[in-house]
Protein backbone atom coordinates (compact mmCIF):
# COMPACT_ATOMS: atom_id res chain seq x y z
CA UNK A 1 0.00 0.00 0.00
CA UNK A 2 2.89 2.41 0.86
CA UNK A 3 4.25 1.71 -2.86
CA UNK A 4 1.30 3.16 -4.60
CA UNK A 5 0.86 5.80 -2.03
CA UNK A 6 4.77 6.68 -2.61
CA UNK A 7 4.15 6.08 -6.11
CA UNK A 8 1.27 8.51 -6.75
CA UNK A 9 3.21 11.44 -4.22
CA UNK A 10 6.00 10.96 -6.52
CA UNK A 11 3.89 11.60 -9.62
CA UNK A 12 1.87 14.46 -7.92
CA UNK A 13 5.22 16.16 -6.97
CA UNK A 14 6.48 15.87 -10.63
CA UNK A 15 3.51 16.29 -12.95
CA UNK A 16 1.92 19.23 -10.58
CA UNK A 17 3.11 21.92 -13.02
CA UNK A 18 2.07 19.58 -16.32
CA UNK A 19 -1.13 20.67 -17.08
CA UNK A 20 -0.88 18.78 -20.44
CA UNK A 21 0.59 15.56 -18.88
CA UNK A 22 -0.70 15.05 -15.50
CA UNK A 23 -4.18 13.28 -16.35
CA UNK A 24 -1.58 10.14 -17.06
CA UNK A 25 -0.44 10.03 -13.97
CA UNK A 26 -3.28 7.77 -12.65
CA UNK A 27 -2.71 5.35 -16.13
CA UNK A 28 1.25 5.06 -14.89
CA UNK A 29 0.20 4.22 -11.05
CA UNK A 30 -2.55 1.91 -12.33
CA UNK A 31 0.79 -0.13 -13.19
CA UNK A 32 2.46 -0.07 -9.60
CA UNK A 33 -1.41 -1.10 -8.20
CA UNK A 34 -1.47 -4.05 -10.58
CA UNK A 35 2.24 -5.20 -9.37
CA UNK A 36 0.94 -4.74 -5.72
CA UNK A 37 -2.00 -6.85 -6.32
CA UNK A 38 -0.03 -9.50 -7.90
CA UNK A 39 2.86 -9.46 -5.57
CA UNK A 40 0.61 -9.11 -1.82
CA UNK A 41 -3.07 -9.52 -2.89
CA UNK A 42 -6.22 -8.41 -3.90
CA UNK A 43 -6.78 -5.95 -0.96
CA UNK A 44 -3.58 -4.57 -0.15
CA UNK A 45 -3.95 -3.72 -4.15
CA UNK A 46 -7.83 -2.24 -3.62
CA UNK A 47 -6.73 -0.17 -0.52
CA UNK A 48 -3.43 0.72 -2.26
CA UNK A 49 -5.66 2.51 -5.36
CA UNK A 50 -8.17 4.08 -3.17
CA UNK A 51 -4.94 6.12 -1.13
CA UNK A 52 -3.65 6.90 -4.60
CA UNK A 53 -6.29 8.23 -6.11
CA UNK A 54 -7.04 10.27 -2.80
CA UNK A 55 -3.61 11.50 -2.78
CA UNK A 56 -3.95 12.84 -6.86
CA UNK A 57 -7.25 14.52 -5.81
CA UNK A 58 -5.49 16.46 -2.99
CA UNK A 59 -2.63 17.17 -4.63
CA UNK A 60 -2.30 16.89 -8.29
CA UNK A 61 -5.92 17.49 -9.68
CA UNK A 62 -7.00 21.10 -8.79
CA UNK A 63 -10.33 21.20 -7.63
CA UNK A 64 -13.64 23.12 -7.27
CA UNK A 65 -14.84 22.86 -3.91
CA UNK A 66 -14.85 19.09 -3.50
CA UNK A 67 -15.29 18.14 -6.83
CA UNK A 68 -12.27 17.80 -9.40
CA UNK A 69 -12.61 20.25 -12.26
CA UNK A 70 -11.35 18.67 -15.55
CA UNK A 71 -13.75 15.51 -16.64
CA UNK A 72 -10.55 14.24 -17.81
CA UNK A 73 -9.07 14.34 -14.51
CA UNK A 74 -12.27 12.62 -13.13
CA UNK A 75 -12.60 9.77 -16.00
CA UNK A 76 -9.00 9.13 -15.26
CA UNK A 77 -9.90 8.86 -11.58
CA UNK A 78 -12.37 6.60 -12.59
CA UNK A 79 -10.59 4.14 -14.44
CA UNK A 80 -7.95 3.77 -11.79
CA UNK A 81 -10.40 2.56 -9.56
CA UNK A 82 -12.35 0.44 -11.90
CA UNK A 83 -8.95 -0.91 -13.61
CA UNK A 84 -8.05 -1.95 -9.96
CA UNK A 85 -11.60 -3.41 -9.22
CA UNK A 86 -11.22 -5.43 -12.82
CA UNK A 87 -7.99 -6.98 -11.75
CA UNK A 88 -8.70 -7.75 -7.99
CA UNK A 89 -11.41 -9.84 -9.50
CA UNK A 90 -8.71 -11.78 -12.49
CA UNK A 91 -6.05 -11.86 -9.53
CA UNK A 92 -6.55 -15.55 -8.05
CA UNK A 93 -6.83 -15.81 -3.87
CA UNK A 94 -3.69 -18.35 -3.87
CA UNK A 95 -1.34 -16.62 -6.61
CA UNK A 96 2.13 -17.86 -6.18
CA UNK A 97 4.56 -15.08 -4.60
CA UNK A 98 6.54 -13.48 -7.81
Amino acid sequence: MGLCAATAALLSAYLKDGENVRFVAPAICLQVVILVSLKWGRVTGLVGSLLACLIFAIFLFPRNGIAIQDTTERVMLMMLIGGTLIVSAFVPRNFPPV
